[in-house]
């Protein structure tokens, strides 16, 4: 199905996008203690990264170390089931 093509009645404006250029355009910043901010960014306060760390370290890193150690002894439970036998004691 060929479809007519017709002249283009309005201009065509080409914007950056079009083109694929970025445009650096100056962001507004405000100052948070010694560093600056961008707007939409938000800054983590040491109370906050204090919290974070805890969850982590009393948290989700010994979860996650029982985790692989018992996923560890179940494929090796469901290898020695399936394919190998129990040890023997040669």
């Amino acid at each position: 199905m060929d479809v007519p093509i017709s002249p283009i009645s309005e201009p065509h404006y080409c914007d950056s996008l079009t083109l694929g250029i970025a445009i650096a355009a100056p962001v507004p910043t405000r100052k948070v203690g010694i560093m600056e901010q961008n707007e939409g960014q938000v800054v983590a306060s040491k109370r906050q990264e204090r919290l974070a760390f805890l969850l982590l370290t009393a948290v989700v890193f010994p979860l996650a170390t029982v985790l692989i150690v018992a996923g560890y002894g179940f494929l090796v439970w469901m290898w020695q089931l399936l394919y190998a036998g129990p040890p023997t004691g040669h």
